[in-house]
């Protein structure tokens, strides 16, 4: 009896031989939740009862229909009746999808606003990992504006058609996060209401994770405007207090040095002018500047204004006992380039005085007014060679220009080396 009961146990263990190489298909059941239309698989299904089957064309049967994407999973079972005949049993478990959708409770946002957030639309396809994310969304955007006590609830139910699922949102918001307090260590308590008063974020406004960013943004600015080029602001800490509804803002400032910034050589310019140069405009600021930095953006400014040869260098002079750096610039302007004539000695078919026009009526306003810039001057050309290639010189290119400069380099005379190659005309037009 043991040796019976040890052999039974034996058979239970070992798996079912699906079936022979081929076998029929005697019957097909679908197992499928309620709502799913099992008439929908066995249309698509390319084995019908009585078809004969291998296991391998069932076994590419299921990838297909998995492949669908219909279905979130699908199994296929065959059950053998015998060496030949198989009943098979599909085991369905279909996608379901977002319903109609609801939001109570919310005052800070609108219903599409909400959408928007969450970017869950009806028809998408429904999972508790899709719809736990949204939340977090949503919970994320209360606290972007300072309500960190915000509490969301959701309800999935089943919706008015089979698969549906309908979701109801209920927000508790709660009370936003009051800023209670803004601390600026590391500097003088003077300079701090200075700083305050730059920093967007003011006591008892609304705690926003956007808006502190932005007043960090700010305090940097102010800094490099007051010239502490090596100045550092840390990340702020956030303290909360009374359960989450005051907040406490610590911000630690490193000023470092002072610039102080020294002219010398500059008729044209006016130190007032420069100094511009040396503190950024909000919209250009990226961040620290350095007297290099500095240094290219007069250069720059003196060849917008036609000054080819100029030549700027720069000395510092450290102050540790006033936390100061003298920068001193030296400027040598050089003249202001003139420029005297164009010449084009290999152009054919529009002539000198036709080719200057053009480059007065397109050029920047240095260049109507007469003087150089060479990187103004090159786009200039460069709307020469467009044009004529708009005017069927489709092989017009721009091979060279020469800058012929008078001995004291106060004028210039400019060649040219534009090819105009030949005029595409069009020989027929067929429809």
């Amino acid at each position: 009896m043991k040796h019976q009961l040890a052999f039974i146990l034996m058979l239970l263990l070992l798996p079912i031989s699906a079936f022979a190489d081929i076998a029929r298909i005697n019957k097909i059941y679908i197992e499928a939740p309620t709502g799913f239309k099992t008439g929908s698989i066995i249309e698509t299904l390319r084995y019908k009862e009585g078809d004969r089957v291998s296991e391998s064309e069932l076994d590419s049967e299921l990838k297909r229909l998995y492949k669908s994407g219909i279905y979130r999973n699908i199994i296929f079972e065959p059950v053998p009746i015998d060496k030949e005949n198989i009943n098979l049993k599909i085991v369905v478990v279909p996608k379901l999808i977002f319903g109609d959708m609801s939001f109570g409770g919310a005052s800070q946002f609108t219903f599409q606003q909400l959408q928007n957030i969450w970017k869950i639309e009806s028809g998408d396809e429904f999972s508790r990992d899709i719809l736990t994310k949204g939340i977090e969304k949503i919970q994320n955007a209360y606290r972007e504006i300072g309500y960190n006590k915000t509490k969301i609830y959701y309800e999935p139910k089943g919706g008015s058609k089979p698969l549906v699922i309908d979701v109801k949102i209920k927000i508790s918001e709660g009370r936003p996060s009051l800023i209670d307090k803004i601390e600026m260590q590391g500097v003088t308590t003077e300079y701090a209401n200075k700083l305050k008063k730059a920093f967007s974020l003011r006591v008892g406004d609304p705690f926003k994770t956007e808006e502190l960013q932005d007043g960090i943004k700010q305090l940097r600015f102010r800094l490099y405007s007051d010239h502490y080029l090596e100045s550092e602001v840390e990340n702020p800490i956030i303290q909360y207090e009374n359960n989450g509804e005051s907040v406490i803002i610590i911000i630690r400032v490193r000023l470092g040095p002072e610039y102080k910034f020294v002219f010398d050589g500059n008729p044209y310019l006016s130190s007032k002018k420069l100094l511009k140069i040396a503190t950024p405009i909000e919209e250009d600021f990226l961040g620290s500047l350095s007297a290099e930095d500095i240094m290219s953006g007069i250069i720059r400014e003196y060849h917008l204004q036609g000054f080819h040869f100029v030549v700027v260098g720069y000395s510092i002079e450290n102050r540790p006992g006033e936390n100061e750096k003298i920068v001193s610039y030296k400027i040598e302007e050089g003249p202001r380039v003139l420029i005297k004539d164009f010449e084009f000695p290999n152009t054919k078919y529009f002539s000198k005085e036709f080719y200057k026009q053009y480059i007065h009526d397109h050029g920047s306003p240095l260049l109507r007014s007469g003087y150089l810039n060479v990187p103004d001057l090159e786009i200039a050309l460069d709307s020469v060679v467009d044009y004529l290639s708009s005017k069927g010189y489709l092989n017009a290119v721009l091979e060279d220009y020469k800058l012929n400069f008078s001995e004291d380099r106060s004028s210039v005379n400019i060649e040219v080396l534009l090819n105009e190659g030949p005029q595409t005309r069009s020989d027929s037009i067929n429809f």
